[in-house]
């Protein structure tokens, strides 16, 4: 599950949760977590963030590592081509947007497809990013006495360190770029309504939606949060909360007023 401040409202009063229905939409969501991640420690200096953004960037190539992303997301962005070519016949669709957003899939393809190679090969075959890999499954591996080289390349500047990191980001732009703007035109086809949780419990079929990639649901209430679960038939949501993070969370007794939107594009 990722969860997402929203614009509408104070942003610290509404929040959404998101649950994907497809091991893809799972691959991509948690792309989209650790490439967020790895900006943020190059927005820093310390040598704590570069180290960071080092390691957020393995876990990039490891998720990577488990399936063919590119063809994935090269996949992901015709259907979704296809999807709102089909769409473009309906009454009432603003043709110009549409074309614009076609237009934004067609740049976002051809950085994926540029070259012959996945943007990830270079970065597997980085000696410096092999050495910490290696040290990653270790507790504390990555301590100076183990990893000299890294240590000595943490004791530079940020503005030497920085550009290391931004450049393995780089190499990886066209998957980031890709992810960005899938996510983007799936979430964006959602239309959120109004819905309760009796004594804190929902569940809803999807016998009609059999297309639906992901439920988001959107709470304002400081303190809960939804354990959301199911698959693309049916899903349930449930409400707990918070409480002591010592102790396990407590599911909410009264009624819980929520946003629900489906992800169908």
């Amino acid at each position: 599950m990722s969860s997402h401040a929203i614009v509408n409202g104070p942003a610290a009063a509404r929040v959404t949760y998101e649950q994907p229905f497809n091991e893809q939409i799972r691959t991509f969501l948690r792309l989209e977590h650790l490439f967020r991640r790895a900006r943020h420690a190059v927005s820093r200096q310390s040598a704590w963030d570069s180290l960071s953004g080092a390691e957020t960037v393995l876990e990039i190539l490891a998720l990577m590592g488990r399936g063919d992303v590119r063809r994935a997301l090269l996949k992901e962005t015709d259907r979704l081509c296809q999807a709102l070519r089909d769409y473009s016949h309906h009454e009432g669709v603003d043709k110009k947007r549409l074309n614009g957003v076609l237009d934004q899939l067609a740049i976002v393809r051809e950085g994926l497809s540029a070259g012959q190679m996945s943007p990830d090969r270079p970065l597997r075959e980085n000696d410096f990013l092999a050495m910490i890999q290696q040290r990653l499954s270790i507790p504390g591996g990555t301590c100076g006495f183990d990893l000299p080289r890294l240590h000595a390349w943490l004791e530079q500047s940020a503005e030497d360190r920085k550009p290391d990191v931004e450049a393995w980001l780089e190499q990886l732009s066209p998957i980031e770029a890709a992810v960005k703007e899938v996510l983007k035109l799936i979430r964006g086809s959602a239309q959120e309504e109004p819905c309760t949780a009796i004594r804190g419990f929902y569940r809803s079929n999807l016998g009609g939606e059999p297309n639906c990639r992901m439920v988001r649901v959107t709470i304002a209430q400081p303190g809960l949060y939804p354990e959301i679960s199911g698959n693309r038939h049916r899903f349930t949501v449930r409400f707990l909360n918070l409480g002591d993070l010592a102790g396990q969370a407590d599911p909410v007794s009264d009624d819980v007023h929520f946003g629900l939107a489906l992800c169908q594009l």
